[in-house]
């Protein structure tokens, strides 16, 4: 029950800059040569629904349109994939890697911790987040490991932070090693 207001506004248009969209990253780059003693992410550079850019991670997108972007949970800056498009409705394809610089496994502490949150998670949901563990021999293929280590799966568990700790102590690792995040699922609205 308001009153209507008229608010003129005055100026003059201008042509403004779109701005291009970002080329994807196709394919891995496995590069050992500087590997990381202590990783501490907080993803305090993530910009929301932007691609995520955090210096030494690797954010590939083997398949679909749609890379990691950044995102703000609750005050918290994190890193957000999904295969949802709105108004889209299709049965393609989405692979999303999110990808640790290179780890050194000759030191003191070897846990792997993270936090991780599902959203929007229904019965038989065709999408799935996975952690790799990954090494790579200069001139062998790469090998990709897949680790249970419950990442939220089921409706029961969205919008719940689950902190998950790895133990590497005593695992069969290489020197240098990578960590990677693997989102696979169908593009559209109804994913």
């Amino acid at each position: 029950e308001g009153t209507p207001l008229t608010v003129d506004l005055k100026g003059s248009a201008t042509t403004g800059d779109t701005p291009d969209d970002e080329p994807l990253t196709r394919v891995f780059n496995w590069d050992i040569s500087n590997p990381t003693d202590l990783l501490f992410e907080h993803f305090d550079g993530a910009v929301k629904n932007e691609n995520l850019h955090i210096d030494g991670w690797q954010n590939v997108t083997p398949k679909g349109d749609r890379p990691w972007w950044g995102y703000e949970q609750e005050g918290d800056k994190v890193a957000k994939v999904t295969g949802y498009v709105n108004g889209l409705s299709s049965d393609e394809e989405v692979e999303m890697w999110l990808v640790t610089p290179p780890l050194n496994y000759n030191v003191e502490g070897k846990t792997f911790t993270f936090r991780v949150m599902g959203q929007n998670i229904f019965e038989n949901c065709p999408t799935t987040l996975d952690l790799y563990y990954i090494d790579t021999i200069p001139n062998e293929p790469t090998y990709f490991q897949r680790i249970d280590v419950g990442i939220p799966s089921i409706p029961d568990q969205n919008g719940e932070w689950s902190e998950i700790h790895l133990n590497l102590e005593g695992q069969n690792i290489n020197d240098v090693f990578f960590m990677a995040f693997k989102y696979t699922g169908k593009w559209g609205n109804e994913n």
